[in-house]
């Protein structure tokens, strides 16, 4: 039984497979888990809400100009996402930020004070940061939107899902079970998964009341 409401609880894919596995009737341990688990993560994957992403930092070595990006990353995030630094992880009085080629609008620390008269590039290929070949450090430090994981390694996933998820495993699994499920039952799933969604991303989207104070503020600045 789930008694969390917080915004920042979260439920586990293996209590959603249990109450996924009762609804359905599954009792033991079955070559269906796997798809069943599947299908959670897919229907995570579709909210697409932004409380499933965490904002996070890491070092990477940089081998042969490349480095891979983390697990779990989405995007760059902040003015200076790449930065170069040296073996200790501390920016030298050499470091420099490098300018991505493949995105206009980045552009280099102004009040950063250069000593290399080099400008390192860089680029995002297939989940690797390619630099060029002037580059002469071995690490970079980078800050990036990530998926949020818990510390086994599973998707993180917050309580409030609980119910669309539910519905859209249900749903999908009907689908491709039609033997097992009722069509009206798989539309009713499917009904469920839609309305839930919306109102649980309507939920997400409700100004907080410092976000709304906020907002008079700067409706009251433009006034």
């Amino acid at each position: 039984m789930n008694q969390n409401l917080g915004t920042f609880d979260t439920i586990s894919l293996k209590y959603l497979l249990s109450g996924i596995k009762i609804r359905l009737g599954i009792r033991d341990n079955t070559t269906q888990d796997m798809l069943i688990k599947d299908l959670i993560v897919e229907a995570v994957k579709r909210m697409r809400l932004p409380n499933i992403f965490v904002k996070a930092t890491a070092y990477l070595p940089i081998d042969n100009y490349r480095a891979q990006l983390p697990k779990g990353w989405v995007r760059f995030v902040g003015e200076n996402p790449v930065v170069l630094v040296d073996d200790s992880g501390e920016e030298s009085l050499n470091t420099f930020f490098p300018v991505f080629v493949n995105d206009t609008f980045f552009k280099n620390n102004p009040s950063k004070a250069v000593q290399s008269t080099s400008i390192v590039t860089v680029n995002v290929v297939d989940g690797w940061l390619i630099f060029s070949s002037n580059c002469s450090l071995s690490r970079c430090e980078i800050a990036y939107l990530s998926a949020d994981y818990t510390c086994s390694g599973d998707l993180c996933i917050k309580q409030d899902m609980e119910t669309p998820i539910i519905a859209f495993v249900m749903w999908q699994y009907g689908l491709m079970n039609s033997d097992k499920m009722p069509q009206w039952v798989c539309i009713n799933w499917e009904r469920q998964y839609k309305l839930n969604k919306k109102a649980v991303k309507g939920i997400e989207n409700i100004p907080s009341s410092l976000e709304n104070a906020l907002i008079k503020y700067t409706m009251n600045s433009i006034i």
